[in-house]
């Protein structure tokens, strides 16, 4: 299966069942942009990476127990708080 051509929808579905290439996607999908807005925050890489790893550690946490409708909008707004 090619995951680079799923929906994001799809991919949330296979992430709850404990799908790793889906949250691979997922991942590469969304970490670039998740880093340059940590990035812009507080103007220190290190710590962009460690707060967008959080939240990717925190997804994969809970992958089986979130209602997530919208993955870019839920990372985002993870990576404000």
């Amino acid at each position: 299966m090619e995951y680079a051509l799923l929906a994001d929808e799809i991919l949330l579905k296979f992430l709850r069942i404990s799908d790793e290439l889906a949250f691979r996607e997922i991942y590469l999908r969304h970490w670039k942009v998740l880093y340059i807005s940590a990035l812009s925050k507080i103007n220190n890489s290190e710590v962009a990476e460690d707060i967008v790893q959080t939240v990717f550690t925190d997804l994969w946490e809970r992958r089986e127990n979130h209602s997530i409708e919208n993955i870019s909008a839920y990372l985002c707004t993870a990576v404000k708080y």
